[in-house]
């Protein structure tokens, strides 16, 4: 399935195209591994040869209701489809890439642009209430310098510089991030202080919503508050999660470990995660996604008021 610039014929690539000139950009954006995968294909539609000079460099943003905010940037892959192959004295093969463009001929080039994971987080936010569409605008930015009429009296270096835009649904953006990565792998913004032993059980709830495991999240993350809070010293070995809430209300509010928002957050992460003794009352069978999402980003909250004090 594909996406035709603003004809949607289907979900997994986008396409659009550009005219500079005698040149035609056409470019193709799609999901890869850690990101986005971008197409280019040059094609010289006037009667004079046209040389494409490398490197292309490349940026991708994403076009809010505020403004512009950058997403990553365009690296080449080594899989273009125009290629020779050229020998070392020692016959290693080198790959160079021909970019030569007679009239009316098209060579291709591969890029990748990966999200980093913080990226990926604030990228995600387009796709719940960022803005108002059930469509997200990507802008790629590209740059590079081109010989026109290459081999005549005319021929003349241009720099080139096209803007292309990508209409991306937002349920489509949201499937492809979560293919890349799960976001809530964020360690560094999580406090320094968080102990080992409990960073290990949160990555763990983590690995197991990645795979879809939605269950066995939830019970990790409330097994991860737990042993943050043995670990803090605020309940026993003989405690649960329950009975901290119970201390703390009972306390003044100045008085209390958290505040009343942590605290009111932490007995939602009690509520979905204090079961598992038995299959058939363990209240776990109506777990969603959301539901583990939601536990997780609880559970972030409640870990960073809770060792950064």
């Amino acid at each position: 399935m594909k996406i035709y610039s603003n004809v949607k014929i289907g979900p997994f690539r986008i396409y659009n195209n550009i005219v500079t000139g005698p040149l035609i950009i056409a470019t193709q954006l799609t999901s890869g591994r850690g990101g986005f995968y971008i197409s280019l294909a040059f094609r010289n539609s006037g009667k004079n040869n046209v040389e494409i000079w490398f490197p292309i460099e490349g940026y991708l943003d994403i076009v809010g209701d505020n403004g512009h905010e950058y997403i990553c940037r365009t690296l080449e892959t080594i899989e273009a489809l125009e290629t020779t192959e050229a020998y070392t004295s020692n016959n290693n093969v080198i790959m160079t890439y021909d970019y030569f463009l007679a009239p009316n001929s098209t060579k291709y080039a591969n890029f990748i642009c990966i999200v980093e994971p913080y990226i990926a987080l604030r990228l995600y936010s387009y796709t719940t209430d960022r803005i108002s569409s059930d469509d997200v605008i990507l802008k790629l930015r590209l740059t590079f310098s081109a010989l026109f009429n290459a081999g005549t009296p005319s021929q003349k270096t241009i720099k080139v510089t096209p803007i292309l835009f990508f209409k991306v649904n937002k349920n489509l953006l949201k499937t492809w991030i979560n293919g890349w990565y799960t976001f809530y792998l964020e360690s560094e913004r999580l406090p320094d202080t968080v102990p080992p032993e409990v960073i290990v059980n949160y990555f763990e709830a983590i690995r197991s919503f990645n795979a879809g495991a939605y269950r066995a999240s939830v019970v990790m993350a409330r097994r991860t508050l737990e042993l943050a809070l043995l670990r803090k010293g605020l309940i026993t070995e003989k405690e649960t999660i329950g009975d901290f809430i119970q201390k703390e209300k009972r306390k003044q509010s100045n008085q209390r470990v958290l505040s009343d928002k942590v605290s009111d957050l932490l007995n939602a992460i009690r509520v979905f995660g204090n079961y598992g003794a038995h299959a058939w009352d363990d209240a776990l069978n109506d777990i969603t996604e959301h539901d583990a999402r939601l536990v997780i980003e609880i559970l972030k909250e409640v870990l960073t008021e809770l060792f950064s004090k």
